[in-house]
């Protein structure tokens, strides 16, 4: 039996990418023979084509799947993609993945099957030997890797080459076990520091995560959405996980 694994893109204004983007995706299907390729475009209110878009693409995509709502962030998009994937299409796996052609999808083969059993997620990760960011400039490396440093050294979380990434390969079960258990509704996950309140959960709950180095590429068309509101959330996030794994920690030595 084939394993359905989800590729979650979460949209807004990305048509241009999209044209070539889902095709691209599919095309992979024979480098994964033991997998059923499903893509799951989150359309938050985009105000392109989006839309006529998607509905051209899937008569030609029979499992190329599409929510709309309103554009509430990029982490509350993810929450409601997950839950499709995981109730609707009862997926094994679930990529995270941009729209924008930064993450190169020839690399999804290599993720997806990196994401063996009892593996809870497999990181692209744009910093760990091998990874490269070839046309960040010094001030966003920069911002990424001291993010990263930040989440490690400051909320005390194990080490990680790029907790920031954006796209990741996680198994279902254990996800769903995960959002279960926590569902993130104590952390700051609206925008886009849902990706580091996840992979801190994972980790947390003692989940094993793994990371693979990608080349994270050139926005072919469009701009960062990022906000200032993102940089914020980032900040009240770390306080929140500093406090999750002191709690951890105290509980841990007075079982010990």
């Amino acid at each position: 039996m084939s394993l359905r694994c989800c590729i979650v893109i979460p949209a807004y204004n990305e048509a241009p990418h999209l044209a070539t983007l889902v095709p691209a995706i599919f095309a992979l299907a024979p480098l994964l023979p033991t997998h059923e390729l499903f893509v799951l475009i989150v359309d938050d209110d985009s105000t392109d084509d989006t839309a006529s878009l998607i509905a051209a693409l899937q008569a030609h995509h029979a499992n190329l799947k599409t929510l709309t709502g309103k554009k509430r962030g990029l982490g509350i998009a993810y929450k409601r993609g997950f839950a499709y994937a995981l109730e609707r299409l009862r997926a094994d796996l679930i990529v995270q993945m941009d729209g924008d052609y930064q993450h190169d999808p020839a690399a999804l083969p290599l993720l997806i099957q990196a994401c063996r059993p009892g593996v809870a997620a497999v990181v692209g990760s744009r910093f760990a030997p091998g990874g490269s960011t070839p046309t960040f400039s010094t001030r966003r490396r920069g911002m990424s890797i001291g993010g990263t440093w930040l989440i490690h050294h400051f909320a005390g979380l194990p080490h990680l080459h790029d907790y920031t990434s954006g796209f990741r390969c996680l198994s279902a079960p254990l996800l769903a076990r995960c959002l279960e258990q926590c569902r993130l509704d104590h952390l700051a996950t609206r925008g886009y520091a849902f990706q580091t309140s996840l992979i801190a959960e994972l980790l947390l709950t003692r989940q094993p995560v793994i990371e693979l180095p990608i080349v994270f590429g050139q926005r072919q068309h469009g701009h960062s959405k990022l906000t200032l509101r993102d940089y914020l959330e980032f900040a009240a996030n770390l306080r929140q996980l500093r406090r999750r794994c002191r709690r951890r920690a105290a509980v841990a030595a007075a079982a010990s």
